[in-house]
């Protein structure tokens, strides 16, 4: 997350950064939705085993099959 932004629900009650880039592990989280202090959004894996995507509720393919890294927003 950029500095100064709540993970959670996004806000920037004070002072923050805005990034031109933000990586986050695994899955989006919450605050990353809709957020300009984001910039462009990726993900990286970092081997989650199938079955929990699939717990997620992705029924085919997890979100990694083509990459280490990609891009969401």
């Amino acid at each position: 997350m950029p500095t100064g932004v709540d993970s959670t629900t996004g806000a920037t009650p004070s002072a923050f950064v805005s990034a031109d880039a933000t990586l986050t592990l695994a899955m989006p989280k919450i605050g990353l939705r809709d957020n300009d202090a984001i910039g462009d959004l990726y993900l990286g894996n970092i081997s989650v085993l199938t079955p929990v995507y699939e717990a997620l509720g992705y029924d085919s393919k997890p979100p990694f099959h083509e990459g280490p890294i990609l891009q969401v927003l």
